[in-house]
């Protein structure tokens, strides 16, 4: 792992094992370069070793394209040993910070870009999430059934798109006409009342019109 990102503080146990993160053979654990966080792998079914482990800020990957808008502690890009190559490997990933209810785990790598990674379960806490990878196959970034995973992933966010305004009223005649009555309304200083009971009948009457209106076109159509 990077210097600068090594964890040196033995309260950092984020497992909740009672054992030191940095102090654990089958983890490793950094600080993010995003978030002000930690981050923890340890390995599970048929992994030899966790052999690396590097924090990577979003921000530095030009690809856009179905990007997150927001990743809590960023990308985390780590490398396993697996026991067999093409091996079904089992990791589990720390949070110092629990992921957003509405979030899911994203993965990056150059060939793919972003995709949502459909392999992964988060914990009811949203502190933990587990990783399914295969070597050479699903979540190995390499391609190669070498016993060798190589994973940049990560917990992310998007922002949905906010609701197109509704429209003011009712048919665009109707807010029209209504619109119409208001004014002449208030010039003649009708109350409240009689002007809802005036739009309600022009309405009606410009409906019921329409609809003579539709008849007589369908009997010469006749």
């Amino acid at each position: 792992m990077p210097d600068e990102q090594e964890i040196t503080d033995p309260d950092v146990d984020l497992d909740e094992d009672g054992t030191p993160d940095m102090t654990q053979g089958d983890m490793k654990c950094v600080n993010t370069v995003v978030g002000d966080g930690q981050v923890a792998v340890k390995q599970g079914t048929n992994v030899t070793s966790v052999d690396s482990i590097k924090s990577i800020d979003p921000a530095t990957i030009a690809d856009t394209k179905n990007k997150p808008d927001e990743m809590l502690l960023g990308l985390i890009s780590f490398k396993l040993t697996v026991d067999n190559p093409g091996d079904i490997a089992e990791v589990t990933v720390y949070l110092s910070k629990p992921a957003a209810t509405d979030a899911k785990w994203y993965k990056y790598d150059p060939v793919n870009g972003w995709q949502e990674y459909p392999y992964a379960a988060f914990s009811a806490d949203r502190r933990s999430v587990t990783l399914e990878l295969q070597d050479g196959g699903f979540g190995d970034a390499d391609g190669l059934a070498n016993a060798t995973i190589i994973d940049p992933s990560g917990a992310g966010t998007v922002t949905a798109p906010a609701p197109a305004p509704a429209p003011a009223g009712g048919g665009g005649g109707g807010c029209f006409i209504t619109a119409a009555i208001c004014d002449l309304s208030m010039e003649l200083g009708f109350s409240p009342v009689v002007t809802l009971a005036l739009g309600v009948l022009l309405v009606s009457l410009v409906g019921f019109g329409a609809g003579i209106t539709l008849t007589r076109i369908n009997q010469k159509s006749a």
